[in-house]
């Protein structure tokens, strides 16, 4: 093949291009659920204490603590069936 004096950089970069190319790249989008952290406390200021406190009430039974939270993130990193459905 003739050099075409395009120089060591553009080789690199070349190479580089063509690694990005040949590279399978999986994105993996997840969302923990409402968790049960202080954001429940803001309700009573943003709606004043009563009805702040009859909503935290009501919705923190139905939240999930931060660690079941990861666990949606935990599974998408390591479950096999994201290998096997791309």
């Amino acid at each position: 093949m003739k050099d075409v004096g395009l120089g060591p950089t553009v080789y690199y970069a070349r190479s580089k291009l063509a690694n990005n190319l040949f590279t399978s790249i999986t994105a993996v989008a997840v969302h923990p659920g409402v968790g049960r952290t202080d954001q429940p406390g803001q309700m009573k200021e943003a709606y004043g204490a009563a009805l702040g406190t009859i909503m935290t009430s009501l919705t923190t039974p139905f939240m999930r603590t931060p660690e079941e939270g990861s666990l949606s993130t935990l599974r998408a990193a390591t479950s096999d069936e994201i290998e096997k459905n791309r």
